[in-house]
């Protein structure tokens, strides 16, 4: 009769909740993070090839103005936009952030600057 009410030294009942509660967890936890991919260098590339004869003013307010919108409008919303362009090694760059990141670049000098120069051996001897 324990072989039909125990899952080894639990009872199914114990792992039956234990089985809806981490569904319900895992049903209702929020997501770690929004992102949002473009390709912003093709469109100001083709933009700007569409429109050769107009100052830079004008580009300025029919080309740049718009993409910082957009860029701003999904940055305020909680996403992290990626600028899909690839430089020369393949990386990414990030076009536009939720203002509440953080930069922490000053922490990471501070970390650098405060750690002790690696020892390489040989190179250390005076003579």
């Amino acid at each position: 009769m324990n072989k039909y009410l125990l899952a080894g030294n639990v009872p199914y009942l114990g792992v039956v909740v234990l089985c809806a509660f981490t569904y319900y967890l895992g049903y209702t936890s929020v997501p770690t993070g929004k992102y949002a991919v473009a390709e912003k260098g093709a469109v100001i590339f083709d933009a700007v090839m569409n429109r050769p004869t107009l100052d830079d003013a004008t580009l300025d307010k029919e080309i740049t103005q718009p993409i910082k919108g957009v860029l701003q409008k999904y940055a305020n919303q909680g996403y992290v936009v990626i600028d899909k362009g690839h430089d020369e090694r393949g990386n990414m760059q990030i076009a536009a952030l939720p203002e509440n990141t953080i930069d922490i670049t000053a922490e990471l000098r501070a970390a650098v600057k405060n750690s002790e120069p690696a020892k390489v051996p040989g190179k250390d001897v005076k003579r």
